[in-house]
């Protein structure tokens, strides 16, 4: 018999998942010697004070992650919405901001069922994955006609 013990700490409330799939239709920017375009996309989630990041993936303006980050989230994280930020990594300066997007966790919860602490069986509008538009980068030298989305699933 297979048993688990799962024990969070006192302050915290239960745990995410987030599936981050990709992103689609990211912006062409100059590379560093201006004779091309470069986008080395990665993807920081945080949830209140908890960040993590994808791998970076080379040269791809419509990337592919399929990455699953597992986040504790705290009674606190609650009031705070979770940030996915799609940024262009870069070895010599500053990765630069491609778009962000925020979501409320509460809005992603699934509710769990009345007399246990399970999630019921079928949960399609949870596990089906979401196309969530990106606030572009304010920086008027980043600026670019495309319209990014991130592609997510989110489950708690």
């Amino acid at each position: 018999m297979v048993s688990f013990n799962i024990a969070l700490k006192p302050d915290h409330v239960g745990i995410v998942v987030l599936y981050i799939h990709g992103a689609k239709d990211l912006p062409q920017w100059p590379n560093m010697t201006r004779t091309g375009w470069d986008m080395d996309p990665f993807v920081k989630v945080s949830i209140g004070e908890e960040v993590k990041s994808t791998k970076v993936i080379r040269h791809k303006l419509d990337p592919v992650w399929d990455e699953e980050l597992l986040f504790h989230v705290r009674q606190q994280d609650l009031q705070v919405p979770i940030r996915l930020a799609i940024f262009d990594w870069d070895r010599f300066t500053r990765n630069d901001l491609v778009g962000l997007a925020e979501i409320n966790v509460t809005e992603w919860a699934a509710s769990k069922g009345p007399n246990t602490a399970l999630h019921p069986v079928d949960l399609p509008s949870v596990l089906d994955f979401n196309d969530l538009l990106l606030t572009k980068n304010p920086d008027p030298s980043r600026a670019y006609t495309r319209t990014p989305t991130i592609t997510f699933r989110c489950v708690s």
